[in-house]
């Protein structure tokens, strides 16, 4: 007996016909019978209606426990993520953080400065300074 049928058939009101009768099930059309159902129609049709119902119902909890199941799985991998993100991205983006604290610190410094090289040229227009203002994003 397959665990729906099982749960159905602990139902009290399904409990209650099943229970010391001579109702059966046949597996292989997915139906109860009874050996004189003639005399028994209303209860072989209220206990068809109900596991119609039934087995539609399940089907719909079943899908609703596989979208579960799935959000669950979501949710679960979004953790993970969280914790890459504490873990890895999070100290990686503070040593940008870092890094870009100090390309502003020495751009500053050039530009407040009149400094020049060996050669007498500013450092305003030396290939380096060029290229922190370029990481800071300036061209």
């Amino acid at each position: 007996m397959d665990k729906h049928r099982e749960a159905f058939e602990k139902l009290p009101e399904i409990n209650a016909i099943l229970r010391g009768s001579e109702f059966g099930f046949n597996e292989s059309i997915n139906q109860y019978y009874h050996p004189n159902h003639t005399e028994h129609r209303l209860n072989y049709a209220f206990l068809m209606g109900a596991w119609v119902v039934w087995q539609s119902r399940q089907a719909e909890v079943d899908r609703l426990n596989e979208v579960l199941d799935e959000r669950t799985k979501e949710w679960l991998e979004a953790i993970e993520l969280g914790k890459y993100f504490e873990n890895v991205a999070k100290p990686l983006k503070a040593e940008l953080d870092e890094k870009d604290k100090r390309i502003d610190t020495l751009i500053t410094q050039i530009e407040m400065s009149d400094f020049k090289d060996s050669l007498g040229h500013e450092l305003k227009s030396n290939l380096a300074y060029l290229d922190l203002k370029a990481l800071r994003g300036e061209s």
